[in-house]
């Protein structure tokens, strides 16, 4: 499958899985102590860590990254606070180097500290990826020397804008490397799930992550974020519900219950959008992956979409064709 394809659902399930994990403060704290540099790191007073209001961004911009900014107490002789921005990528960028993108937002952020007439934050980028293509960072003079075929000694470098930033690959870490990396059980989750959503064979790697789930389903807050896991695996992979629910039911008759409850969740809700949307083509679409899935019963699609059963054995009847 290719990464960059989208949901029927979301606009890009991974960013909204993305923003959803990064946005929690625990999770925040344990990934930026597990990737920061430890001389960076020896500086700054996480417990100060604070989710910033990113209303100030633009439509744009707000379209095209995932929308997270976070402060900190940086220690030094003077008060300073830093920024982290926080950008999600499940595809590696076709020609321009991220940095392009990165000084837009950096920009933004800067603008900001002027209207409230404050000092300008240094913003250190954040840059997670789990792509399926191979991905390297690189400097934005190299990009350049490559593009033009500059030298090294060429004096046109020392005028074109250049800074770091912090890049994860994701495909990089074995699950058991981000285990050990990172101590909290819902960070460890997420970046396991959002490395494995390309993966060929989805219901062998999510088998894999067997101690996770089971240790998530024993406190409400594990559960809320199981939820959340099974969404994210539902909107943005093309697996069978089914399958899912399979590999989930025989990790636990818990894990099970709970992804079959999700997936019916998700039933209802387009049901409510098809009564809104009517039988366009894009519910025809719906309806018709719903069947091939064997979740429901045609009884039972008829039933919970409010549809003559002979509409949708009609439906059925032509799939069987198709395939025939």
């Amino acid at each position: 499958m290719s990464s960059k394809k989208t949901s029927n659902y979301l606009p890009n399930p991974h960013d909204a899985f993305f923003r959803q994990v990064f946005s929690r403060k625990e999770e925040a704290q344990d990934f930026l102590r597990g990737v920061l540099p430890p001389a960076l790191l020896q500086h700054l007073d996480l417990d100060t860590l604070k989710l910033e209001n990113t209303s100030y961004l633009n439509r744009q911009l707000k379209s095209r990254f995932s929308d997270i900014v976070y402060s900190t107490t940086y220690r030094a002789k003077a008060p300073l606070k830093l920024a982290f921005l926080w950008e999600h990528k499940s595809f590696k960028p076709d020609k321009i180097p991220i940095q392009g993108q990165l000084l837009q937002y950096i920009q933004l952020i800067w603008e900001q500290n002027q209207k409230q007439d404050k000092a300008l934050m240094p913003v250190i980028p954040i840059v997670v990826y789990h792509g399926s293509e191979a991905w390297e960072a690189q400097s934005l003079r190299s990009y350049f020397q490559e593009s033009y075929q500059l030298p090294s000694e060429s004096p046109l470098l020392a005028y074109l804008p250049d800074f770091e930033y912090l890049f994860t690959d994701l495909g990089k870490y074995t699950d058991e490397e981000t285990r050990a990396i990172f101590s909290v059980l819902s960070l460890q989750s997420a970046l396991i799930t959002l490395k494995m959503i390309f993966d060929s064979n989805l219901p062998q790697a999510i088998s894999r992550m067997r101690q996770e789930i089971i240790a998530l389903i024993q406190d409400e807050r594990g559960r809320d974020f199981y939820e959340q896991i099974l969404l994210y695996l539902y909107y943005s992979s093309q697996t069978d519900k089914l399958k899912i629910i399979e590999v989930m039911e025989n990790i636990s008759q818990a894990a099970g219950q709970t992804a079959r409850s999700t997936a019916e969740m998700l039933i209802l809700q387009g049901r409510q959008e098809g009564k809104k949307e009517g039988l366009k083509e894009g519910f025809q679409e719906s309806l018709k992956k719903l069947i091939l899935s064997g979740l429901l019963s045609l009884e039972q699609i008829a039933e919970v979409y409010e549809l003559p059963l002979e509409y949708i054995q009609s439906i059925a009847k032509g799939l069987k064709k198709a395939e025939g």
